[in-house]
């Protein structure tokens, strides 16, 4: 197959003024909508999900499809095989091999674990190739390792006699990987089994050996979507409950998303229950600075849910994505309807240092809060991202794609880098059309791997070295003032005081005031940074105070 390949510079430079006045309580500011700094389109095949993963230097990309393109697939019927390929980080190929057997192989993440091995999570049917661990029946968890160049490394079939469904893999601080499944039965690898569905934790060495499981569940539906290891090394998960009684969620007539913490020991923390009076679905979970932000589907108001954008001429309600923060506990902070009156769904969740939220989901939609591109049919799927502040307020939405289906398939299709920008590994069936600068003259849909940069023209620009005392004495001057200098595109500003014991920071925008700490002697290190729509600048270089409990003259008293 052809692969075609284009670097470019700004596709769109849209500037948008966003009245968060009056709407939000926050000042109005400019917010610049992200562009796609490159992009690369590759060989069309059958393909049914598509991950992403960084390394230094570059990304791998993972896809399940079928023989259809130049890699030599294991799947002699036509069965898909995961397709690994590592690009350099212009999106220029290095090398590309497939993994599994003659049977049906998917993929779901690639974890780092080391800059020289990686992990891969997937399912898998076959008991030939490069599954050579067995099967237990239906599809099996399948975890793999690989190095740098793609060797295989290591392999292992985890699951029941029916089928199990893999849903992510965490690293663990001392190494070691926890994972999650839905799984219908117990047996085989499978100590406990509650109902018709169940959520499936274990937890393996770096060889892939079982050390630990849990099975959550009553007798009903118990799904899990996505989890998270949070910040106390916990597993914080949401998921889906469907007409069950389940730690406290009543779900008996409907089905309702959820929200769990559970220790390593397995023991559920606190879990909470949410949702409309319609079926609901968990989607995707991340950590935000004071608590945790999820995304999941709605189809309709009621009980948590209100502003549920209705299309009363579809035969059946079309989902909304329901975008809600949440304390530590799972008490909302937050909540609000995204969408239009067509499909939209999350897929993705992703929080900076400066605690925005960035969703990535898919829509159908073109009415409401969604505004499709001009080269839209109407009816085709595209990519949709939203960013908000840490409150809720609105700061840009943005659709890509172009006159065909364009979409991400699961979380970990989109990556952020560096704090500034992401990379997406989309499926794309257009051809030079809107935001694919990519010909694609095949029936089939290409995978569309693209930068997508932040934003341009309104990075924060680095103040100036703090100004003021370097030599304090504390008995005489216990509190000190500084200033900085602005630099371009400031919206607001943080200090920061090392080491933390030297003192307590007042911050006053452009200026600081410092309360020493009584007893303190020797070196503090005093920088600030700014803030725009785009992020954090860097770091100030700092000012170096001689800090001295005693009494004397500051040098703005000798110069005053």
């Amino acid at each position: 197959m052809k692969k075609f390949f284009i670097i470019f510079g700004i596709i769109r430079r849209v500037l948008i003024i966003t009245a968060l006045g009056t709407l939000w309580g926050l000042p109005r500011v400019i917010a610049q909508q992200p562009y796609i700094s490159w992009q690369n389109c590759y060989n069309p095949i059958h393909q049914y999900k598509i991950a992403i993963c960084p390394y230094p230097g570059g990304v791998f990309t993972l896809r399940s499809g079928e023989q259809k393109s130049s890699v030599v697939f294991h799947g002699f019927l036509g069965y898909p095989d995961i397709e690994i390929i590592r690009f350099d980080s212009l999106g220029n190929k290095q090398w590309e091999k497939s993994y599994g057997g003659s049977h049906y192989e998917f993929v779901i993440q690639m974890l780092e674990y080391s800059n020289d091995r990686y992990y891969v999570l997937g399912g898998a049917r076959s008991t030939d190739g490069d599954v050579q661990s067995g099967n237990k029946g239906g599809f099996d968890i399948w975890l793999f390792a690989i190095d740098t160049t793609g060797s295989l490394l290591w392999e292992k079939t985890y699951g029941t006699a029916g089928d199990d469904y893999p849903v992510r893999v965490a690293k663990l601080p001392d190494g070691s990987l926890v994972l999650c499944a839905n799984i219908y039965q117990q047996g085989g690898d499978v100590d406990t089994a509650y109902g018709d569905a169940d959520m499936w934790f274990f937890r393996v060495d770096t060889l892939g050996n079982i050390l630990w499981q849990k099975t959550l569940g009553a007798e009903g539906f118990n799904y899990c979507s996505d989890f998270i290891i949070n910040d106390k090394g916990n597993i914080v998960l949401t998921g889906t409950n469907v007409r069950d009684y389940f730690s406290g969620c009543y779900a008996p007539q409907n089905q309702s998303i959820i929200l769990m913490e559970v220790d390593l020991e397995g023991k559920i923390l606190w879990n909470r229950c949410y949702g409309s009076w319609s079926p609901d679905y968990g989607g995707v979970v991340t950590q935000c600075q004071d608590g945790y932000v999820f995304a999941a589907r709605v189809y309709g108001d009621g009980e948590f849910v209100e502003g549920y954008h209705q299309n009363t001429y579809a035969y059946s309600p079309p989902p909304d994505i329901w975008l809600v923060r949440t304390d530590w506990q799972g008490f909302i902070l937050w909540k609000k309807c995204l969408g239009g009156s067509n499909e939209d769904v999350p897929v993705s969740l992703i929080t900076d240092d400066a605690g925005d939220i960035y969703l990535f989901g898919k829509t159908r939609s073109d009415d409401y809060d969604v505004k499709r591109q001009l080269e839209s049919n109407g009816t085709n799927s595209e990519i949709w991202m939203v960013k908000c502040f840490s409150n809720g307020g609105l700061i840009y939405k943005r659709c890509f794609g172009g006159g065909e289906d364009e979409g991400l398939s699961m979380k970990s299709s989109v990556i952020m880098q560096n704090n500034r920008h992401f990379i997406l590994a989309a499926s794309a069936l257009s051809s030079l059309s809107g935001d694919v600068a990519c010909e694609n003259l095949n029936p089939l849909p290409s995978m569309w791997l693209l930068k997508m940069e932040r934003c341009d023209e309104y990075e924060a620009g680095v103040p100036g070295q703090p100004e003021g005392d370097t030599a304090v004495f504390t008995l005489s001057e216990p509190e000190t003032q500084y200033q900085i200098q602005p630099s371009e595109n400031n919206w607001r500003f943080d200090w920061q005081l090392e080491p933390p014991e030297a003192g307590r920071i007042t911050n006053l925008g452009l200026k600081a005031r410092v309360a020493w700490q009584k007893g303190y002697n020797g070196e503090a290190l005093l920088r600030a940074r700014a803030y725009s729509v785009c992020g954090y600048s860097e770091w100030t270089t700092p000012l170096k105070i001689n800090v001295e409990e005693a009494y004397g003259i500051t040098e703005n008293a000798m110069q005053g």
